[in-house]
């Protein structure tokens, strides 16, 4: 290796046309920048405008060899080609960098050869020890030293960037279409280079110096002709379409003649230009930009586009090649289209031997802009091609968009092409595909399964001779539609609004099983408040049927007992803190039907609570609720995943298909939601089905905290409320809610009664007493009963007491409460009972108080639902007389905000159920701010005034 010269051992590695290139950037000075990093060489290669890369080299620690050479050019990086650059800094490491190559020992540098000199060439003879090389020394150095270089198009750029004084001559090269371009460096030293066919336009056609050029030149340019690239797409027998690379020739701006690229020699097609043998140098005249030009380089040729690519390409009118240059489309492509809307117009329905259904469907797809008819098939062909990972299916007018909307049914599919479907599923495919479809099949099968999807009022109402019930004509078809769902093990929510007879009609579900089977044993799951609500009731309208208190430390004899029984009709009412406690011994069970009863408190799916539930087997889970939505959509579909798992998809398609921001709700979405969910939800309120319902009037009583109770709110604000106040107006500072949570209840007691914060309070009186006092003398003059409710067990306590100070009989019912059934039975039955009181949680659901028609809210909840419900306790089925609601409101405070903010805040959850969501956590920190201003009531009016009652209908 020593005895030679760096280039002895680098050139071989070397294209011919990448080494010569190499010299010119050396020559123009191009390599700079030089950089050693022990045995990490590198250096910075200009090679041509704006055209900067970095080369480094790697020589082995012990010399001799040189273990990599990189540039971050792309020829390098993606192709690993020893590109120009490279050659260049080889080039300069030995000419400029000998001491280097010394150090490594690889050889002396500085070649004996003149490399830029014109002169005659030195005879070399050719040694033993350079035979192994791809050139002899002879070879090798003519290419080094030939005036005839071959340029890329970035050496144009190097001449006329480096200390070239003038082109002498431009000539033709012997081998067309090259220029031999004759270019003077100094007074003795001379170049000759040869161009290529991008440089010759180059020089030819953007330059003066053409001026140089000879007559046989010359008569190569002296045309007027022009180029334009365009491709040339048309059909390619039945599987796609023929993409080609054409250049169209223009004179006078008329197309005089088209040239497939693939026919010209690679080397007469450059970027700026084309030779054609018959006209000469022809420029392009579609100005394409540096991407385009890069782009329409990468494209093949010709090339055959099949299956989805072909299918995307037209979907998008061919906008990728549109922007690289224009696109020809043959008259027959042009009628070519993606259709992407499919829908099942028939299917014909079977029923396999395991009694699942067997569904064999055709669809029928339109395109976009409903012009040229449709196309269609079978379902078949879309589930095979899916299954393949195709997005489109290709038929004889096009392609045919594969929506993601069909993936739930790939793993569905049988041998024979059927399509093998549980009920669930089939109702799911149904309503999502096929609610106009027309079916086929046997009659009895599709009159069973579609009964309850297209029109309820054909289905059968089960006998209820054996029971007590007298159902309202809403109910029954309440319990035709939930028999219809039992006859096919299906799951339902029952979500008719509060008052319309929930537990009525699940009681007639109840009895109509005891009734068709010989023995059935049923789950009712409930808060413990409502247990003796439901054990009341099925002991008095379905007494054959036997019902069980599953409670208490006995609770577990009562499941073994069942185990021996092989006949009878058995009912289980238990609470959901049992069912978590007892959830191994319950799911060991097979339960005819489940129902989860005020199920809107078990809709988080990641509570043990919830996850308890879905381990329970049965054959119908029944939910009940007059809220199933309090936060989003979310918990509906957690209701769903209970009574029909998997019905509603994941969670993460769900959401990004149904739940969109509330202001810009995708219509169509809302409209496939409610078709999915119709068949399992069922949903009234009283204005729809109750037209005999007597009236509820809803009145805001306003009243005013007394000087004293004014004095304490504002101490109490001083004292809690100011660094609350300061964070709040923090922006950078988090929301301490826990405080403000807590001095707002504070100052709602102040508002309700001081005495319930502290007895040493009793003297300073409270202006809604006041108010109480003669809302309920009025009630009891008139001969009405009255419930109140309030959300502090403290003030249920206190008007307790202040009833049986004046002689008034009443009950109380908290969550202390025991013997609940009894309490409600004494208030409803007894006549002397002239007022309920209760706290909202408690006395809110599950019992029904329609004795009373008068209702007093002592004070505001946050979610208006709940109060809602409470009130519901009392207009209701057998409520006969007019129900008078009055809600309390302190003006000034809180409380008058609080009502403000209920007022404002109601989500918007119409869409699918009609409640208002919890505000309380949604709450702004300029709602929070405003609820913890000073008192503002200006009125003259004084607790103590006789008219200290403010009316105001709602």
């Amino acid at each position: 290796m020593t005895s030679h010269s760096f280039i002895d051992f680098v050139f071989p590695q070397f294209l011919a046309n990448n080494w010569q290139n190499g010299i010119s950037i050396f020559r123009s000075g191009g390599v700079y920048n030089f950089n050693s990093y022990g045995e990490l060489l590198s250096g910075k290669v200009k090679a041509g405008i704006g055209e900067n890369y970095e080369v480094r080299m790697k020589i082995h620690a012990h010399g001799k060899f040189v273990q990599w050479m990189e540039c971050t050019c792309q020829a390098n990086r993606r192709r690993a080609e020893k590109c120009a650059h490279i050659a260049a800094f080889c080039i300069y490491l030995d000419q400029e960098k000998a001491l280097y190559l010394q150090k490594f020992n690889l050889g002396t540098g500085g070649s004996e050869l003149y490399l830029n000199s014109t002169t005659a060439k030195p005879k070399l003879t050719q040694t033993d020890e350079n035979k192994s090389s791809a050139f002899n020394a002879q070879e090798k150095w003519e290419i080094i030293n030939d005036a005839k270089q071959t340029l890329e198009s970035n050496s144009f750029e190097n001449i006329f960037t480096s200390n070239v004084l003038e082109i002498i001559s431009i000539d033709l090269d012997k081998e067309e279409p090259w220029l031999n371009v004759l270019v003077k460096l100094d007074a003795t030293k001379k170049l000759n280079y040869r161009f290529g066919i991008d440089d010759t336009c180059k020089l030819l056609f953007n330059t003066n110096q053409y001026e140089k050029a000879s007559k046989s030149v010359l008569k190569l340019i002296d045309h007027g002709v022009t180029a334009k690239r365009y491709f040339d797409i048309k059909n390619h027998k039945n599987s796609g379409f023929l993409i080609q690379k054409n250049i169209n020739i223009y004179k006078d701006n008329n197309s005089i003649k088209k040239i497939v690229l693939s026919d010209l020699q690679t080397s007469h097609v450059g970027k700026h230009g084309i030779f054609y043998a018959k006209i000469g140098y022809i420029p392009f005249s579609d100005k394409m930009n540096t991407t385009q030009i890069s782009r329409w380089q990468e494209y093949p040729k010709s090339g055959i586009v099949e299956g989805d690519t072909a299918a995307t390409l037209i979907e998008s009118e061919f906008m990728r090649l549109k922007e690289t240059a224009e696109v020809v489309l043959h008259n027959s492509l042009s009628k070519v289209k993606v259709f992407n809307k499919t829908i099942i117009p028939e299917f014909t329905l079977n029923k396999s031997l395991d009694g699942a259904i067997l569904i064999d469907a055709k669809f029928n797809s339109k395109a976009e802009d409903k012009i040229d008819g449709n196309t269609s098939g079978t379902l078949l062909q879309i589930l095979r091609a899916r299954a393949e990972g195709k997005q489109y299916l290709q038929t004889e007018k096009g392609f045919v968009k594969i929506n993601s909307e069909f993936d739930w049914l790939q793993n569905k599919l049988q041998n024979d092409g059927q399509i093998k479907l549980s009920t669930l599923e089939f109702i799911r495919f149904h309503e999502q595909f096929g609610t106009e479809s027309k079916v086929k099949g046997k009659a009895d099968i599709i009159n069973k399964i579609r009964a309850g999807l297209i029109s309820r009022e054909k289905l059968t109402l089960p006998s209820l001779k054996e029971t007590q019930l007298n159902l309202r004509p809403y109910q029954e078809d309440g319990l035709k539609w939930l028999w219809w769902l039992y006859s096919n093990q299906l799951g339902g929510l029952l979500a008719d609004e509060m008052g319309l007879g929930k537990t009525h009609q699940a009681m007639g579900l109840i009895s109509s099983i005891a009734k068709r089977d010989d023995f059935s044993i049923s789950l009712v799951v409930c808060p413990t408040s409502v247990i003796d609500h439901w054990l009341d009731k099925m002991t008095k309208y379905i007494p054959k049927v036997k019902c069980i208190c599953y409670h208490g430390s006995l609770r577990k004899n009562y499941l073994m007992d069942i185990q021996k029984n092989t006949k009878g009709h058995f009912v289980f009412v238990t609470s959901y803190g049992i069912l978590l406690r007892d959830i191994q011994l319950i799911m060991q069970k097979k339960w005819n039907l489940v129902i989860l009863d005020e199920a809107h408190l078990v809709k988080n799916q990641s509570t043990r609570t919830y996850k308890a539930a879905c381990k329970i087997d049965s054959n119908m889970r029944l939910c009940l609720t007059g809220t199933p939505l309090e936060n989003d959509l979310m918990e509906l579909k957690n209701l769903f995943d209970y009574i029909a798992p998997s019905y509603l998809g994941s969670d993460s398609e769900f959401k990004k298909k149904y739940m969109s921001n509330d202001e810009n709700n995708d219509p169509i979405a809302d409209i496939e939601l409610h078709r999915l969910i119709h068949p399992f939800k069922m949903r009234r309120n009283k204005l729809d089905v109750l037209t005999d319902l007597p009236d509820k009037v809803e009145d805001i009583r306003y009243c005013h905290l007394n000087l004293a109770q004014k004095k304490l709110y504002n101490e109490v604000l001083n004292l809690k409320g100011k660094k609350l106040i300061d964070d709040l107006q923090n922006e950078k500072s988090p929301v301490p809610y826990i405080h403000i949570f807590s001095l707002i209840s504070l100052l709602k007691q102040i508002c309700d009664d001081p005495s319930i914060i502290d007895p040493r309070y009793s003297q300073l009186g409270s202006g809604k007493l006041k108010v109480f006092d003669e809302l309920l003398g009025e009630a009891l003059e008139s001969n009405q009963k009255v419930v109140v409710f309030s959300q502090y067990a403290k003030m249920v306590a206190k008007l307790s007491e202040r009833l049986n100070a004046q002689g008034i009989q009443h009950v109380i019912l908290t969550g202390q409460s025991v013997n609940r059934g009894n309490i409600v039975k004494e208030f409803q039955e007894n006549k002397n009972v002239k007022v309920f009181i209760g706290s909202l949680l408690a006395g809110g659901t599950g019992i029904d108080l329609t004795s009373a028609s008068v209702v007093i809210h002592f004070d505001r909840w946050w979610n208006a639902a709940k109060e809602n419900q409470a009130t519901d306790r009392i207009h209701r089925i057998g409520q006969i007389r007019n129900v008078q609601v009055y809600k309390l409101v302190t003006r000034g405070t809180l409380e008058e905000r609080i009502d403000d903010i209920i007022s404002r805040k109601r989500m918007i959850f119409e869409r699918f159920v009609e409640q208002d969501e919890e505000v309380f956590k949604h709450l702004s920190r300029d709602d929070l701010l405003q609820l913890l201003k000073a008192p503002s009531d200006d009125s003259e009016i004084e607790s103590n005034d006789e008219d200290s009652i403010e009316v105001y209908n709602i």
